[in-house]
């Protein structure tokens, strides 16, 4: 994923849009962390939009985004539910949208203060901000933070991030459907 992100992202600097896409596309198709190309995408669109009126970098975020919505649509056909990976990602890693909340849980939860878990993600969540802080004081490529901006987004979204495996066998397990499909 990291290869095909980095070459992405490479190639939205250098506004070479067909190429982003389909890296783009192959990074999320492995990781859906590689969804933060998609802000990214979003960002050099609208770029290339106010400097040039260039529409066709406006269609780059979906293609990129058609990666993950094709490993979504290929695992559901392997095990027959539609609905697979958001079953696997739930029960299998105990992964969800939680929009925040295990940063604040801590807070409302006073006794949870006395585990490491919350006040490492509380320092995790300060990291991440001040590198943002300091993205957007840099000279670097703003694709480049945007990119960052998307990580961080999943990061604040998302009860836990991190690496998934997608191997079939254990995605049939978790989500209790049949990979062979009639086979």
């Amino acid at each position: 994923m990291m290869v095909l992100a980095i070459g992405c992202l490479f190639a939205l600097v250098r506004r070479q849009w067909v190429t982003a896409s389909v890296l783009g596309a192959a990074a999320t198709a492995t990781r859906a962390i590689a969804l933060a190309l998609v802000v990214a995408a979003a960002y050099g669109a609208w770029e290339a939009w106010r400097e040039r009126r260039e529409w066709v970098p406006a269609l780059v975020p979906l293609a990129i985004s058609s990666g993950f919505g094709m490993a979504v649509a290929y695992q559901g056909w392997l095990t027959g539910t539609p609905r697979a990976w958001w079953i696997i990602e739930e029960r299998g890693w105990g992964q969800r949208v939680d929009f925040g909340y295990r940063f604040i849980s801590m807070w409302i939860h006073p006794h949870e203060l006395t585990q490491a878990k919350p006040i490492v993600r509380t320092v995790a969540l300060l990291l991440v901000m001040g590198s943002l802080a300091l993205l957007f004081k840099v000279r670097v490529p703003r694709i480049l933070t945007w990119y960052t901006v998307g990580i961080a987004i999943q990061f604040l979204l998302s009860s836990t991030v991190g690496p998934r495996p997608r191997d079939r066998r254990w995605s049939a397990r978790l989500s209790g459907c049949d990979h062979r499909r009639g086979r």
